[in-house]
């Protein structure tokens, strides 16, 4: 007498868990993502399937910090940052926290290589020292 083994069928991999971090410009803003669907139960309303975004105070300043890896939630997080401006990027809340007198010394210092180093080409180049354009 053998014994079959049943074979199991490879289920695909699920997709990775991505996890996104935003920014509100507003401490402790609070977004209804998805409605709730009310249904009575017993005489009762019961609130089922609602999601809320909770953004974190930062410290003591006026940010605030949330991080899913919902794709629901990202997905509407992105088009808010995109689309309303009140929820930022990482990159755009590291922009934020930077004092504008910084930035303007950060782009003033960039602006300098980048004329030194077009001066430095433009040398090389009277001197033949550079590769020729094709």
């Amino acid at each position: 007498m053998q014994t079959q083994i049943a074979e199991t069928p490879v289920q695909p991999a699920p997709p990775p868990v991505v996890q996104k971090t935003y920014y509100s410009r507003i401490r402790g803003l609070q977004i209804s993502a998805v409605k709730p669907d009310i249904i009575e139960v017993a005489g009762k309303r019961v609130y089922s399937g609602e999601k809320i975004i909770q953004f974190q105070p930062l410290g003591n300043s006026h940010f605030g910090s949330f991080t899913t890896s919902d794709p629901q939630l990202i997905a509407l997080l992105d088009k808010q940052v995109q689309e309303v401006g009140d929820i930022m990027t990482p990159a755009q809340y590291s922009q934020a926290i930077v004092p504008p007198q910084q930035q303007i010394e950060e782009l003033q210092n960039r602006l300098r290589q980048i004329t030194e180093e077009n001066a430095l080409l433009k040398k090389l180049e009277a001197e033949g020292r550079l590769p020729k354009k094709q």
